[in-house]
């Protein structure tokens, strides 16, 4: 599971600036949603794996860090 959560990151790590300034101002204008579809709290992160590999999800898994 860390392998994937490391691999994750490391995909986030490589977006480019430029990119997430475009999806910003798509958002901010109304033209692109996100689609946020459960959140998970910190302690139950095994759960929100699991649910991911089930491979049911249509939008976003939100895990809260509070």
């Amino acid at each position: 599971m860390f392998k994937k959560i490391f691999q994750y990151i490391h995909k986030l790590s490589s977006i480019n600036s430029h990119y997430l300034q475009f999806i910003k101002e798509r958002i901010e204008s109304g033209q692109m949603k996100p689609v946020i579809e459960r959140y998970y709290e910190l302690d139950h992160v095994s759960k929100t794996q699991e649910y991911v590999e089930t491979g049911r999800k249509n939008g976003s898994v939100v895990i809260r860090v509070v």
